[in-house]
This record gives structure tokens, sequence and C-alpha cells, in this order.
């Protein structure tokens, strides 16, 4: 989905109270109108979310920013200015259109806008603020296309807006803009270089904080299958071992003259990538990480992950490091 008379429909669905899976170029989204309090506890039933987790309200552009937040301090108009629409969150204090629903009970609401022409089309023309977490249950991996919702949601969703694959694959950055000086709270899709860039100052990265923070529940990103660390050049024999069938093995990056080149390798089941270095940038690899994770959690295979013989300093790095680190039942190598 994703023609005019596609999105029409959606935003009838939101006008209606009802949930709409929509994509944007971090994650799909499970949304509803945000000032529809009904609707928002539906969220909160359908993925088996706590009431107290906030969700992220998703607008067409900078220029709502005030309709949603009671003030927008200098840092945050920056902000916006340079990465919206883009992967970058700002919590912001809430004006009083927002519930205290869609904020967990908080005085702050989290506001971005989203840079996916289906998620922009929808709230066109929806007109409103479209709260959304990830569209998929509890704990399970955050979908990076329309079937991953369909195979874990059903029918618990009106209606799925189906924009392909998403490009980044990891949350969006959330950035607190409350305090005398913006923090950090969630690495996600815009690196913390480049908003330190366009702030002038160096930014704190504020994990252990009492504020609650979208995407971070305990049990976030926890694939069913199990996890085998391998070495990228033993990957082929331990899937055949395991019984899995290779149907395609496709090159993502030219080799290198000193080492192995990466792979994606595409099973019957899944699919899952091995890299012998990971890339230097992070389009590519979030990318690979959100799908190829997405697929483990609902295989019944193990899902391999190679070990990492170096470290890129990619802007989604620390994003990725945190996708990981917050997976029970993900065995991880860090060198």
């Amino acid at each position: 989905m994703g023609k005019a008379d596609d999105i029409e429909q959606a935003a009838r669905v939101l006008r209606a109270g009802g949930l709409v899976a929509f994509p944007t170029e971090t994650i799909y989204g499970l949304g509803a109108d945000a000032e529809n309090v009904g609707a928002v506890e539906r969220i909160f039933a359908v993925k088996g979310r706590p009431s107290t987790h906030p969700l992220i309200v998703h607008i067409g552009g900078a220029d709502q920013l005030r309709d949603w937040a009671a003030d927008v301090p200098e840092p945050a108009r920056l902000l916006a200015e340079r990465f919206w629409p883009g992967p970058l969150t700002l919590v912001l204090w809430r004006s009083h259109r927002v519930p205290f629903a869609v904020t967990g009970g908080l005085e702050t609401v989290a506001l971005r806008v989203p840079d996916h022409p289906v998620a922009l089309a929808l709230l066109s023309a929806f007109g409103g603020g479209v709260a959304a977490p990830s569209a998929n249950r509890l704990g399970s991996v955050s979908p990076t296309t329309a079937r991953h919702i369909r195979e874990d949601l059903g029918t618990d969703v009106a209606l799925v807006l189906d924009g392909g694959p998403c490009e980044v694959g990891v949350e969006s950055t959330i950035v607190a803009v409350t305090g005398e000086q913006p923090a950090i709270l969630r690495p996600g899709g815009v690196a913390r270089e480049d908003l330190e860039r366009v702030l002038g100052h160096p930014l704190p990265m504020r994990s252990n904080i009492p504020i609650r923070v979208p995407g971070h529940h305990p049990s976030h990103y926890a694939p069913r299958a199990r996890v085998i660390l391998v070495e990228p050049d033993e990957v082929v024999g331990e899937v055949s071992i395991c019984g899995c069938r290779v149907v395609e093995s496709v090159p993502l990056f030219p080799p290198r003259s000193n080492t192995r080149s990466n792979t994606l390798l595409a099973l019957d089941t899944w699919c899952f990538w091995s890299p012998s270095r990971w890339p230097n940038t992070g389009e590519r690899f979030t990318s690979c990480c959100g799908s190829s994770t997405a697929a483990a959690a609902t295989s019944s295979s193990p899902h391999y992950l190679p070990e990492r013989d170096s470290v890129s300093r990619s802007r989604t790095d620390s994003a990725v490091r945190q996708r990981k680190s917050d997976a029970p039942g993900f065995l991880i190598h860090l060198c």
C-alpha cells in the first residue's frame, strides 16, 4: 500500500479510532490518533506494552512543533531544522493538546518528523499527530517490512501501509531538550557527533536516569531463535550442519585485498549477514541488521552472528551496540 486511495483509507481509519501500521525510514510504526485516548490505549493493549511507557508523536513538519510542545528552546529549533524529516526524536515539555495516555503520565512529549514519503503522506492526509511505537508485540524485534507486522500482529491492526523495507533499520535518536543542556536519551539513526556539530558543544549520553524513554523496556529486541557465534568463513558449513538450505549468496561489498568479502546468505527460511569486517558506513549495516534480526525472531532455526573482528565508527554504531545489548538471547562478541 502507498497509493493515494490507500493513504486516504488509512487516514479514515485513524479518524475513526483505529490502528494503522505505516513505514518510516527507521522501522514500521503502529499508529493511532495522538489526541484520541481510546485509540492510544488500544496501542498499549495490542503491543502488551505498559501504559507508563511514553509513545512518540509523529508530526508532519517542524512548523507543527509549537502545536505539541509548550516551549521550543533554541537547541530544539536548531536540531529540528537540521535533522527533520529524519531519525531524530526531540523530548520537550508537552502542550495541553497532548494527553497523558501518550506521555505515560509525564509532562514531556517525544516528537519527530519521519523521513518516508508514505508516512509524510499519511500525516498530511490525516491532518494531526500520530502516536506510534514500533509495530510489534512487546519484547519482539522491531519490524522493518510490512510482512513482519502481518506475521506478528495479524488482524489486531486495521490496515498496514506497505512502503517497502526500512532504510535505517534502527530506531531514532532521542534527545531531551527540557533542561539547561540537551542530552541523548537513546542512540539511534542520527550520530552523536552530528548533533554536537549543530549545537556547537558536547552532548552527554544519559542512560541511567529516571526518565522513561520510548523503546527502553528491559525486554526489547528479544528474538526467539537461538544464536550461535561463528567465524565468517565457517558460516556455510554451520548452516549445512543445521539442515538449512542456502538459496543464494550475495556479496555486499567489494572484497578487499587483505580480507574476505562480506556476504548475505538467503536461506529457505531467513537471511543472515556474514561480514568479515563491518562496513565503514552505517546505512547498509543497520538495514541488514534490522531485517535479518526480525526474520530470526520468528525462525525455528539458529541465527548465526559472525565474529566481529573490527569495529566501525559508523553514524549508527552506538545504536547498533544498544540494540544488541537490549536483546536477551543474543550472543554478542564485541572486540
